[in-house]
């Protein structure tokens, strides 16, 4: 288990990056992690197929706080911010594709199974949850995302479903975009 209390990373890192190794198991259970700078910067990358659990504590990120391009993510509790100040999602076969998401989720080229389960936390960014299909995957019924609970606030779209047939079942939770011309749920 991993167990933070506060970790800060500045100058194009991320504060938690797991590379190359399957079946991992991170539980983040409280703490703060920080990765702010305008480089690219995200709290974490989870792209191997493993599992992150999330159930307590900050995590600031500039491009996202969390992304996840393979494995089982599950959040029940704590906080995730993206501070970007635009939206982009871009292809790469070996990094991060999205800015301005709190939880990006996009399947890497390897098209590994993605699980994500959302029953509670604060979610915040230009888009708090954003769904992408970057690589041109057409994958979906390996792509799986259930939200049952949770705050998810976005100046453009609180959820964003961008992977085409794709479904996030969405069972619970607060919904809202505060921007002028926002959306609380697209689906494309």
């Amino acid at each position: 288990m991993l167990q933070i209390l506060k970790l800060q990373a500045s100058n194009d890192v991320t504060a938690i990056l797991q590379l190359g190794r399957e079946n991992t198991v991170i539980n983040i259970k409280g703490g703060y992690l920080k990765a702010t700078q305008a480089n690219d910067n995200l709290g974490i990358y989870h792209p191997q197929y493993g599992e992150l659990n999330i159930s307590g504590g900050t995590i600031e990120g500039y491009s996202s706080a969390v992304e996840v391009r393979a494995g089982i993510v599950n959040i029940s509790g704590g906080s995730l911010m993206s501070t970007a100040t635009t939206y982009k999602c871009t292809a790469s076969g070996g990094g991060t594709t999205t800015v301005g998401a709190a939880l990006a989720i996009a399947q890497h080229d390897t098209k590994k199974a993605i699980n994500v389960t959302l029953s509670n936390g604060t979610f915040e960014g230009l888009r708090a949850i954003a769904l992408e299909d970057p690589q041109g995957n057409k994958d979906n019924e390996h792509v799986n995302v259930s939200i049952s609970g949770g705050t998810y606030t976005a100046t453009e779209y609180a959820v964003f479903n961008n992977y085409a047939g794709t479904t996030i079942n969405i069972s619970g939770g607060k919904f809202e975009s505060t921007g002028a011309n926002g959306i609380a749920v697209y689906a494309r």
